[in-house]
C-alpha cells in the first residue's frame, strides 16, 4: 500500500510539475522496491525517475534511469517496455541535439512496436521520427514518417494525436517553405482543437497562420489570426489560473472558493463568447453554493443564469 501510495504521490507531483517533490516520493519509492525484489516494479519506476529527470532538464540522469529500464526490460522480456525505453533514450539524445543517435533509437523501437503489433507505440515513434529528421534539415524523410504517423492516428481515431500530427506535418511543409500545404495542415490542426478546446494549442496554430498569411502577404488574415492569438492567450491564462485555484481550494476544504473560482471561469468564459461553456461554469458554481447554504449568492447566480435565457 505504501509503494503504491508514494507512487500515486509522486505522479500527482509529476502533473502539477513539482519535479523535486515527485523526485523524491520515487526515490523513496524505488528503496522499498529493491527491498520486496520486485524487478517489474522497478523497471517502471526507472521510467518514472527518467520522466522526472527530463522534466528538470538533468539529461545525464534521465538517461541513466532510461537505461536501467531499458536493461531490466530486456531481462524481463517485456518488449514494450523495451521499445519505450529506447525511445526515451532517443529522446534525450535529441534534446542534446544528437539526433542521429535518436533515430537509431527510434528505429529500433519501430521495429519492435510493428513486430508486437503496438499501433499506439508505433504512431508515437513515428512522430519522434518525423521531429528528428526535421531537425537535421531531411525534409523528405521527416514527411514520410509524418505522414505515417498522421495515417495511423486517424486510423486509432485520436483526435488529440491526430492534432498533434497535422501541426507537426504543417511545420515540415512550412519549413520545406510550402506554405500552402502547411496553412492546409495548420488549418485542420486547429479545427480539432477547437472541438477539444485546447485553448493553449490554438494560440499556437493561430500564431503559426499569422505568420504564414504575412509571409503570403494576406494582410487581413494574418491580422484576425493575430488577433486571435491574443484573445486565445488570454482565455488560456484564465483556465489555467482557475484550475489553480480550484485545486488550491479543494485541498483546503474551501467549496466557497471552488464555487468563486468558476464564478470567475465563468466571466471570462462568457467575455470571449464561449457562452455555452460559461454557462456551465455559471451552473457548476450554482449547485457548491446550494450545498453550503450561501443563500445571496444563489441568487446572484440564478440572476446570471436567467440572463443567459434572455440572450
Amino acid at each position: 500500500l505504501l509503494v503504491q501510495a508514494l507512487s500515486n504521490l509522486g505522479a500527482s507531483y509529476y502533473q502539477q510539475k513539482q519535479y523535486d517533490q515527485a523526485l523524491e516520493c520515487y526515490q523513496y519509492q524505488l528503496k522499498i522496491i529493491q527491498t520486496l525484489d520486485d524487478a517489474n516494479g522497478e523497471a517502471k519506476l526507472q521510467n518514472n525517475l527518467g520522466n522526472v529527470y527530463f522534466a528538470k532538464g538533468d539529461f545525464k540522469g534521465a538517461a541513466q534511469a532510461y537505461q536501467s529500464w531499458l536493461i531490466r526490460a530486456r531481462n524481463l522480456g517485456e518488449r514494450a517496455g523495451e521499445g519505450r525505453a529506447l525511445s526515451n533514450i532517443g529522446n534525450v539524445y535529441h534534446a542534446e541535439g544528437e539526433s542521429e543517435k535518436a533515430i537509431e533509437c527510434y528505429v529500433q523501437d519501430l521495429e519492435i512496436a510493428r513486430e508486437i503489433g503496438d499501433r499506439r507505440g508505433e504512431a508515437y515513434v513515428l512522430g519522434n521520427l518525423a521531429t528528428a529528421y526535421a531537425s537535421l534539415q531531411a525534409f523528405a524523410h521527416a514527411k514520410v514518417y509524418s505522414e505515417q504517423h498522421l495515417t495511423l492516428v486517424r486510423e486509432l481515431g485520436d483526435r488529440p494525436h491526430e492534432q498533434t500530427a497535422l501541426t507537426h506535418l504543417g511545420n515540415i511543409y512550412a519549413l520545406s517553405q510550402m506554405r500552402l500545404f502547411a496553412i492546409h495542415c495548420f488549418q485542420a490542426a486547429l479545427s480539432i482543437a477547437e472541438t477539444l478546446e485546447d485553448y493553449e494549442n490554438q494560440a499556437d496554430l493561430h500564431d503559426k497562420l499569422a505568420y504564414l498569411y504575412l509571409q503570403q502577404r494576406h494582410w487581413d488574415r494574418s491580422i484576425i489570426h493575430y488577433q486571435k492569438v491574443l484573445a486565445t492567450a488570454q482565455l488560456a491564462q484564465a483556465i489555467d489560473c482557475f484550475q489553480q485555484v480550484v485545486r488550491i481550494r479543494r485541498q483546503l476544504g474551501d467549496l466557497s472558493g471552488v464555487a468563486k473560482g468558476w464564478v470567475i471561469l465563468g466571466k471570462t468564459l462568457k467575455q470571449n463568447g464561449q457562452i455555452e461553456h460559461s454557462l456551465n461554469a455559471f451552473q457548476q458554481a450554482h449547485k457548491i453554493f446550494e450545498t453550503i447554504g450561501d443563500v445571496d449568492l444563489v441568487a446572484r447566480c440564478d440572476a446570471v443564469l436567467q440572463s443567459f435565457e434572455s440572450e
